[in-house]
């Protein structure tokens, strides 16, 4: 009974889902923003990180002088 019920649940989602070839696009295009997403991340985070070291180092020279 309950492997009835799991086997029309399959079949209901995958009939909602749509031909197998729409999926696929579906899954490049996801993973092309994905991507792009990563990209501008690791930009903004190298950018940040050489900025954040010009200020750890202002702040090691001011409490070296101390």
């Amino acid at each position: 009974m309950m492997a009835d019920w799991l086997q029309a649940k399959l079949i209901l989602l995958l009939a909602q889902a749509g031909p197998p070839g729409r999926r696929a696009q579906s899954m490049v295009e996801y993973s092309i923003i994905a991507a792009l997403i990563a990209i501008v991340a690791l930009a903004a985070v190298t950018t940040l990180g050489k900025d954040i070291s010009g200020v750890f180092d202002k702040i090691a020279g001011s409490v070296a002088g101390v």
